[in-house]
């Protein structure tokens, strides 16, 4: 796929447009997001039953992490599909 869009030919985002489509960063980037949320309404619910703290900062700390990947991946997927677009 050559990007005729908004930039021209170059490598890195044919390369890109090649391995991963819209869809597939879409869906891998909800997944990332998704998991996450998960894991994070256990911690939640730890708290309100035990009026205690969070038992572990860690788990927040990486969900959260992986969570604003998953943004970032679809985002991004978003864009290469946008530099990708024909003109007329």
């Amino acid at each position: 796929m050559k990007s005729i869009g908004l930039i021209k030919n170059d490598k890195l985002v044919d390369y890109l447009a090649k391995v991963i489509k819209f869809e597939t960063g879409v869906i891998l980037g909800a997944i990332l997001l998704l998991v996450p949320l998960l894991a994070r309404r256990q911690d939640v619910f730890y708290f309100l039953v035990n009026n205690l703290g969070l038992a572990s900062y860690n788990v927040i700390i990486i969900s959260l992490t992986v969570s604003m990947i998953g943004i970032q991946t679809m985002f991004s997927a978003f864009l290469i599909s946008i530099l990708l677009i024909e003109r007329k």
